[in-house]
């Protein structure tokens, strides 16, 4: 049986004068052959870090030259969601301060050349949102819940890429709305975990993409405590989800502060 460790790279540059990205949060972090992207995020509790896009080699364990904005590039913003889908990086909405004006356009970075464009959707464009959850199949592109102008989401939506259209998913009356959660995709379901809806939880529901049902899943074993704003990942070659991390206690300052 195999077992796995963790190692912390060496934080460097591959040239002097490169700028190592800040400490951040809320932000976006991307996986594309040998490279990791950062985008934005926030230092300061909601106010955004500029648009740079910092790439980190993972074979020589270096940070690159960042790619510089260019008028395509979307705006600085935290809570933001994105996905890597056929090697390509897709944002989508987040907000850019304190005040809860969140955003719902949609971009595009091809590292095969380096640029962003900006995404004209159709269909059922999902509404503004930030702090929402963002995951990718074989086909589309998945969006879950988040926290509009006012209030919390439990909604489902997919984007063909292929297309560019929105479609508008069946949600569950009885999966609370929320921010936060954890999203994945795993074996033809899309997985919800956790998130805040006034409180941390730790609950678990899958949706099967072919018969458009929601399942609330019962849990055997060592049940991770409720959390939201966390890593939620699936290792497609193992078959399974991985949780890490996460708040376990809200900010006191609610939307404007960090919680612990």
């Amino acid at each position: 049986m195999s077992t796995s460790t963790w190692a912390k790279p060496a934080v460097k540059a591959s040239v002097s004068g490169v700028d190592i990205p800040k400490g951040r949060a809320s932000h976006s972090i991307n996986v594309i052959k040998d490279n990791l992207y950062v985008f934005s995020g926030e230092h300061e509790p909601r106010v955004p870090i500029d648009a740079r896009l910092h790439v980190f080699n993972l074979p020589s364990q270096q940070w690159t030259p960042a790619i510089q904005p260019s008028s395509a590039t979307p705006s600085p913003r935290v809570g933001h969601g994105s996905v890597t889908f056929n090697d390509t990086i897709y944002i989508f909405g987040g907000r850019v301060g304190a005040e809860m004006n969140p955003l719902n356009d949609m971009y595009e970075f091809e590292p095969a050349n380096g640029h962003w464009a900006k995404v004209e959707q159709s269909g059922d464009i999902p509404q503004a949102r930030s702090y929402f959850s963002m995951a990718a199949s074989e086909k589309y592109i998945y969006i879950f819940g988040g926290c509009p102008t006012s209030g919390r989401l439990n909604d489902l939506h997919r984007f063909n890429p292929s297309t560019k259209i929105w479609e508008s998913l069946p949600a569950s009356s009885s999966l609370s709305p929320r921010g936060g959660a954890g999203l994945a995709y795993l074996n033809g379901k899309i997985y919800v975990h956790g998130g805040f809806n006034g409180k941390e939880l730790s609950d678990i529901w899958s949706f099967d993409e072919g018969t458009k049902v929601w399942e609330e899943l019962e849990v055997v074993g060592e049940k991770p405590e409720g959390r939201s704003v966390h890593g939620f990942v699936s290792l497609k070659e193992r078959g399974v989800l991985v949780c890490l991390y996460g708040e376990r206690d809200p900010s006191p300052t609610g939307h404007v502060g960090a919680g612990k």
